[in-house]
């Protein structure tokens, strides 16, 4: 059958050693794998492309909460001027403060 030389002959453009290889009742068969590559191609980078895009969505609304919700629960502190408070306050022996 030889199909896997005849793809590689054709994706290199030698078109007449791949038709030399290639067996006439395997063409069809031949066609029929190149067009579900190209397909299952075109169908993964459009699945890419979705999660590339939900990803980056994801991550800007994670980066705002930390950024912003962490301020609010540290009580008005930024986050590491807080932490720094409480490593302060247990290098003194003193219990950290809420």
């Amino acid at each position: 059958a030889h199909v896997n030389t005849g793809i590689l002959y054709s994706l290199l453009g030698d078109f007449e050693k791949a038709k030399a290889v290639l067996d006439e009742r395997w063409l069809m068969f031949y066609v029929a794998i190149y067009m579900y590559g190209i397909w299952d191609s075109y169908r993964g980078s459009v699945d890419m492309n979705k999660l590339y895009l939900l990803g980056s969505i994801y991550g800007y609304v994670l980066a705002w909460g930390a950024n912003h919700l962490g301020h609010y629960r540290s009580g008005g502190r930024h986050r590491a001027r807080a932490f720094a408070e409480v490593v302060a306050q247990s290098k003194n022996g003193a219990p950290p403060t809420p």
